[in-house]
């Protein structure tokens, strides 16, 4: 028995250690006789035939392939709407419009998958080439090059643009050479005696003659094709020379207009899908592109209708000239947004072991500035890997994750992480100055304190209604009249009486032109107006001092709000020596760091993310 269990386990690891990729050749021949084995062994009661087969029935992975999918049109709306647009010979020109990342690719590829059309896919890269061409020329080329090798080279016999490929069948065709040189050589030598070999066996020797007759006009056959790829630039004889000009022509795709119509007319695809070209933000190359494909049609009357699908983003065009360039919209729901982003990150989570050891109020807030589904998968693609190969009872999940986000919203700048360069290496750098900020800012509150302690000891009115006295004795000693109240607002008169408390006199601070009343009614002939604002009394009473401070100065007076002052002051005296130990993200809490200005130096155009990371916490430590 223990022989036996030694058996079924080396068994198990040569065959189940070498599903990797590299070792596929290897397992399609361990898979003839090992299997059969583990069978035996009761290990397996059946087993994949080969490796290709193992993968595709192994659905335990943690990653997810960022590719678009053949299953997003799961009610068939969008179906509905490419086979009206597709069958519909008024219609040439089909935008499928929607925001990035809201699923136009994988609804071609659905559709592509169920229909018996033939499909020409061509995308565009959103970079831009750095040997001085311009824009719209590399566009060109690209869709051209995109174009003309989707096909295969041998049904373009006549193309100008000729493409290195590997001959088929190389020995049989040599051998076929040689055969027909000999036999050429032998016909020369013994060409006095056809007559002779012809009596003898006349099938042989018209078999003969023909293949050697048949071979140079094959090869002149295809020569001729090759012909058509070759274009006289210059022909000289000593100082004689004859130069062809070419036709000047600023579009690509106008100077090779005759080679598309041909590349048409031989193949046979019936839908030009052509994806990111809004990502250029240049209109005019649709309107050559739809011009491009009047022309094919025109051109095309042996062959069906040949359309142009554009995948393209809903602000491409402005105001109402979308209408006008496509025959056909269709507009795509965008299967993520900022609302549903957070169930679409749990779906990653479910079934990780990780999943528990990552803040949910986290997830909760970050999910408001994703929004992009293929930016979420690559987020846990990578950090799956980064976790395992980190993985420590020390290791924080969280601002694991939060640095993956970080590195996949703005990879320029953890780029320059690496190089001890951008916004979030320039925050991390300036800790010596945050904590010289916090310092001096906690520094000015125990002065604060303290110049309120001294202020208190220093006030002569005991209470706030001895205040309130000092302040109407000064502005009625302004007036050489009797008086008895004032007029708040021009209008309301209120009596010396009725000012006894705080909330009373309040209104009184905010008059620009106190007036005041001889008498206790609101007639005219009766006010006294002293032409002044509360402020220029303030100034008067004490100068240096308002109102309210003097107020806060009463109050702080009480023995226990002294109490209360002195106690601040330990308490802002221990966050001073506390900076020392205190976390980066709230060092930087309450300092103003000026983002606008880190932006503008490295270019991002949208931040919020990167400053809910850092403030946050997540990022800064992980940084550091």
């Amino acid at each position: 028995m223990r022989l036996k269990q030694v058996i079924k386990n080396t068994l198990k690891k040569i065959y189940f250690g070498c599903f990797t990729v590299k070792n596929i050749p290897k397992i399609n021949r361990l898979n003839k006789w090992i299997p059969s084995a583990l069978i035996h062994f009761s290990l397996m009661d059946s087993h994949p035939k080969t490796a290709e087969d193992y993968f595709a029935c192994n659905d335990s992975t943690p990653f997810t392939d960022l590719a678009p999918i053949d299953s997003a049109d799961s009610d068939g709306t969008y179906s509905k709407a490419l086979h009206y647009a597709f069958s519909n010979p008024q219609i040439k020109n089909i935008a499928l419009s929607g925001p990035y990342g809201s699923g136009k690719s994988s609804i071609i590829k659905t559709y592509e998958k169920k229909s018996s059309l033939n499909f020409l896919n061509i995308s565009l890269a959103s970079f831009k080439e750095d040997d001085g061409n311009s824009e719209k020329e590399f566009i060109e080329r690209s869709i051209l090059q995109q174009m003309l090798y989707g096909a295969d080279a041998n049904k373009l016999p006549h193309s100008r643009f000729k493409r290195i490929s590997t001959p088929e069948l190389p020995l049989l065709k040599s051998g076929i050479i040689i055969l027909w040189l000999i036999l050429s050589i032998f016909l020369y030598y013994y060409r006095n005696e056809w007559v002779i070999l012809e009596s003898y066996s006349s099938c042989w020797w018209n078999l003969i003659l023909a293949f050697v007759i048949s071979l140079p006009i094959i090869l002149l056959s295809d020569f001729y094709k090759a012909s058509f790829g070759l274009s006289l630039k210059k022909f000289s004889l000593k100082n004689a020379e004859i130069e062809t000009a070419d036709i000047p022509d600023d579009s690509i795709l106008n100077r090779h207009l005759d080679e598309i119509i041909y590349f048409f007319q031989v193949t046979d695809y019936d839908v030009v899908v052509i994806e990111d070209l809004d990502r250029f933000g240049n209109p005019e190359i649709f309107v050559k592109l739809r011009e491009i494909n009047k022309i094919i049609n025109d051109n095309n009357k042996n062959h069906n209708q040949v359309k142009f699908l554009y995948a393209l983003k809903d602000d491409m065009f402005a105001q109402n000239n979308r209408a006008k360039f496509f025959d056909f919209i269709i507009p795509v729901v965008p299967v993520i947004n900022r609302s549903n982003s957070l169930d679409k990150i749990l779906e990653h989570l479910h079934e990780h072991d990780f999943a528990k050891s990552i803040d949910s109020q986290f997830l909760r807030e970050v999910s408001l500035y994703i929004d992009d589904l293929r930016l979420i998968r690559n987020i846990f693609n990578e950090f799956t890997i980064y976790y395992d190969r980190l993985k420590s009872e020390s290791l924080d999940a969280t601002k694991l994750l939060a640095m993956m986000i970080y590195k996949n919203v703005y990879p320029d700048d953890f780029e320059n992480l690496h190089h001890g360069q951008g916004i979030l290496f320039e925050i991390c750098q300036e800790k010596n100055e945050y904590l010289r900020k916090s310092k001096d800012q906690l520094k000015d509150k125990i002065n604060e304190t303290r110049i309120s302690i001294e202020s208190a000891n220093d006030e002569q009115a005991r209470d706030i209604r001895g205040l309130i006295e000092t302040y109407i004795g000064h502005i009625v000693m302004s007036v050489n009249e009797p008086v008895s109240g004032f007029f708040f607002d021009n209008k309301r008169y209120v009596s010396f009486s009725q000012l006894a408390t705080f909330e009373k006199f309040k209104p009184l601070l905010v008059e620009n032109n106190i007036m005041l009343s001889k008498l206790p009614n609101n007639h005219h002939q009766n006010r006294v107006p002293t032409n002044k604002p509360f402020s220029q009394f303030e100034e008067e009473i004490n100068p240096g001092e308002t109102f309210l401070s003097r107020k806060e100065n009463i109050e702080n007076n009480s023995e226990s709000q002294k109490n209360e002052l002195q106690q601040k002051i330990k308490r802002l005296k221990e966050d001073v020596l506390g900076l020392a130990q205190i976390q980066f993200f709230q060092l930087i809490q309450n300092c103003a760091i000026d983002f606008e200005k880190l932006f503008e130096k490295y270019k991002i155009t949208d931040g919020n993310l990167l400053i809910y990371l850092v403030k946050n916490g997540n990022t800064a430590k992980l940084a550091q």
